[in-house]
């Protein structure tokens, strides 16, 4: 890789940051919510243990939402597809990219008061080295809060790469996300939202976040017309006829998932993952 693309790409990387209150949220700050109510959503995929210790890998998109509502990775793909820094301020390649430097917040704690530190970072990615890291050889800590990070060959999409949501930092099982686990029991997930945290004012809408797994289609739906929840992922066909015809409900252009009109969503989601990179519960807001 020459030089210059890595210069332009490394201009590319670092520009969201500039955008940061666009791209957390995917909004203008004009656009931005206001805080209180509880969000309830009716999402499928399994039931299980929500693994809460480091590896995630979590199957569904009731698992994988819970841990993005608790947890934070290094960096984030906002609602409207801009990469900018999560837990991460700062991310610099050398010439190749096969070394990279991540600079961390100074301004995050665990939700037990356990302010971060480098050492949660080599914890938290050495899980997956064999795995959606396998590329990388080490993961090192250059500073209290600062990492490095070794690559087999330079890849210049490595920051993109650190958002996936299964690369989430946990402390004992404790996160740093804008909400805090409440109860967790087979199906149904409580979480409340932090009162003091750096993603206040440009996120977490909701006071409390409330998740159920509902695995059939047709239950999810039932549950969405008849106001048990207030939004549901992957509407089959059949239901996406059904709502589109009802003016209080709204069904995602590419039909990921459909709320009550009682629910504001950005003008624009994530590709890559169903309702928003799973980051959907600090990113709505009550209409």
């Amino acid at each position: 890789m020459s030089n210059v693309r890595l210069r332009s790409r490394r201009r590319l990387l670092t520009s969201g940051l500039a955008a940061a209150m666009v791209a957390a949220t995917g909004l203008p700050a004009q656009a931005l919510g206001k805080r209180g109510g509880r969000l309830v959503a009716g999402l499928s995929g399994t039931d299980g243990i929500l693994d809460l210790s480091a590896a995630g890998g979590a199957q569904g998109m009731f698992l994988r939402t819970a841990q993005g509502a608790i947890f934070d990775t290094l960096t984030e793909v906002g609602a409207d597809g801009t990469l900018t820094g999560e837990l991460a301020t700062q991310w610099e390649p050398n010439a190749d990219a096969t070394q990279w430097t991540v600079t961390l917040r100074q301004d995050v704690q665990f939700h037990d008061g356990t302010p971060l530190t480098s050492a949660h970072i080599i914890d938290g990615l050495a899980p997956h080295l064999t795995g959606l890291l396998g590329d990388v050889d080490a993961v090192t800590q250059q500073g209290l809060h600062i990492v490095g990070l070794t690559l087999r060959a330079g890849d210049a999409n490595l920051p993109y790469r650190l958002s996936h949501p299964d690369l989430f930092i946990s402390h004992n099982g404790v996160g740093t996300g804008l909400y805090q686990l409440g109860r967790f029991s087979q199906g149904h997930m409580l979480a409340r939202r932090v009162d003091i945290h750096w993603k206040s004012e440009r996120a977490g809408w909701f006071d409390e976040v409330e998740l159920l797994n509902i695995d059939v289609s047709a239950n999810r739906l039932a549950a969405l017309r008849s106001g048990r929840v207030d939004a549901i992922d992957a509407p089959d066909a059949h239901a996406q006829r059904l709502l589109a015809s009802n003016a209080d409900m709204f069904v995602a252009p590419d039909g990921s998932f459909a709320t009550s009109s009682r629910i504001s969503t950005p003008a624009r989601t994530g590709q890559n993952w169903p309702m928003d990179n799973a980051r959907f519960t600090q990113r709505w807001w009550r209409a």
